[in-house]
């Protein structure tokens, strides 16, 4: 399962293990490998109370976030990164003092050599 709360909101495993507990009010669950990552986090739990977690977390307040309890997929849905506009080298550039433009270039950046005259 994925759930949409992470290190970022000072989630770790034994505080998500305690919201499974405290959703199912059992400790009984088998909770297999968990993952936290910064705005979200995996967790594997049998299959037998999956719709019942589902349905006991989607109340829950936690750190201010409601939670978000979904079936895991590569990226879940709750989570839209912001678009990078197009451009790998965001935040970089010379920006036209006249329009607030940044100018990009496709140079390598950093340190030249000098050169012999």
């Amino acid at each position: 399962l994925c759930i949409n709360v992470g290190s970022k909101k000072k989630l770790n495993a034994s505080r998500l293990m305690g919201l499974i507990n405290e959703g199912l009010n059992s400790s009984d669950a088998e909770i297999g490998k968990i993952e936290i990552m910064k705005k979200f986090s995996f967790f594997e739990i049998e299959e037998t109370v999956t719709d019942k977690l589902i349905k006991a977390l989607k109340d829950q307040i936690f750190e201010g976030v409601p939670l978000l309890v979904e079936p895991s997929q590569d990226k879940p849905n709750f989570y839209n990164p912001p678009k990078a506009g197009g451009s790998k080298h965001v935040g970089y550039g010379k920006r036209n003092s006249k329009r607030g433009e940044r100018k990009w270039s496709k140079g390598g950046g950093g340190r030249q050599k000098r050169r012999k005259r």
